[in-house]
């Protein structure tokens, strides 16, 4: 499994990267099936996407990550289909905005249900931060993510 984040470039990207003092305002799961899982704003809900452009602005920058420990891709996966069809998480992000907590796993944002998927499979990429509080930044610092590659959206 490999975690896919985005450097994006719309004003909501450019907002999201500024408030977490980070390069990244969106993370994708990518299965070694080759499936590819996000919670994304512009169809309100956890998707399956065929490709890491789908929906996203072209021109994209999207820095690729390895799991460097074994991860139960089993697990992690059965865990992401039935999150499939869950709303967006506007709530999260407002209670992210205000640092308020509080959990609601009937929707999703982007880096929390990354989180979930990755602890699904048996690997806590940051241990001790509830999943709410986790910004598409502060998951790539996990220490074990090893960058891999970079690929630029069509």
């Amino acid at each position: 499994m490999k975690l896919a984040f985005y450097k994006g470039t719309s004003l909501v990207s450019r907002l999201i990267r500024w408030k977490t003092r980070g390069k990244y305002s969106h993370v994708a799961v990518i299965f070694n099936n080759g499936k590819i899982l996000e919670a994304w704003q512009g169809t309100n809900s956890v998707r399956w996407i065929s490709s890491l452009s789908d929906g996203h602005t072209p021109g994209t920058k999207v820095d690729i990550f390895d799991i460097d420990t074994l991860l139960m891709e089993g697990a992690a996966e059965k865990f992401a289909k039935s999150q499939v069809g869950k709303e967006y998480g506007y709530r999260t992000i407002l209670k992210f905005l205000s640092n308020t907590s509080g959990d609601n796993k009937d929707e999703w944002i982007c880096s929390e249900i990354a989180l979930a998927i990755a602890i699904a499979g048996g690997v806590p990429l940051l241990a001790r931060v509830d999943a709410y509080k986790i910004s598409p930044a502060m998951l790539s610092w996990s220490p074990l993510l090893t960058f891999n590659s970079q690929e630029i959206t069509v």
